[in-house]
């Protein structure tokens, strides 16, 4: 299994080591429109492997201003399905199933972590 572009916070990274890995010695999370882990800090984004559209986070973000990823370089974090000026979740052609397909607001996507700050793994991508 390969192991990259990860992020470590105040930790060594883990065996091997790999040119990708993000080492941070500081990290904020906000709290936004859906959670607490929206990403005040900016040294995650666009550190991800590939493009957020590849990898179905198109209409997603981690940034408390609900800009989407659209087709930059995915950001490293926690993903929240981005939300229009009204907050509501964006629904262009108005079937009442959100933009990306799925009417099931609690579903993210990869490129998720669990926080895991005194321990030395990485941020753990996960699936819900």
């Amino acid at each position: 299994m390969t192991n990259d572009h990860n992020a470590y916070l105040n930790t060594a990274q883990m065996t091997p080591t790999n040119a990708s890995d993000i080492v941070l010695t500081d990290f904020t999370y906000a709290t936004g429109s859906l959670g607490n882990y929206y990403q005040a800090s900016t040294n995650l984004i666009n550190k991800g492997s590939t493009t957020a559209n590849l990898t179905g986070l198109y209409h997603y973000t981690t940034q408390t201003n609900q800009v989407e990823e659209t087709n930059s370089v995915v950001d490293i974090g926690y993903h929240y399905v981005a939300l229009d000026q009204y907050g509501n979740i964006r629904d262009a052609n108005d079937n009442n199933i959100p933009i990306g397909g799925n009417s099931n607001i609690l579903e993210f996507k990869p490129y998720q972590f669990k926080r895991r700050f005194r321990r030395r793994r990485p941020f753990h991508c996960i699936r819900l």
